[in-house]
């Protein structure tokens, strides 16, 4: 009776063992997607841009019309800085 408890008992732990691994399994690839989502971010964040979802504000027609014509505008008095400096020094 005692060698048929402890086979029993080694069946058990087998049985319990492979359901443990099994879950440690799913376990390590949640922890894979997380860390290679966090890397991702992380890479993100290294070359100067952090993902951000915009903002309503910064979606709405008019202002992304007037963002448009700011960065148009800078563009532009840009290329003529030169012009005006040489303008001044003749």
């Amino acid at each position: 009776m005692g060698g048929i408890s402890i086979g029993s008992l080694d069946v058990d732990n087998a049985e319990t063992t492979t359901t443990i691994t099994k879950a440690h399994e799913l376990t390590r690839d949640e922890v894979d997607t997380k860390r290679s989502k966090s890397q991702s971010n992380d890479a993100h964040i290294y070359r100067g841009r952090k993902r951000k979802e915009p903002s309503p504000e910064e979606t709405r027609a008019s202002n992304v019309a007037r963002h448009k014509e700011e960065t148009h505008m800078t563009e532009l008095s840009l290329a003529i800085a030169p012009l005006r400096e040489q303008q001044t020094k003749r």
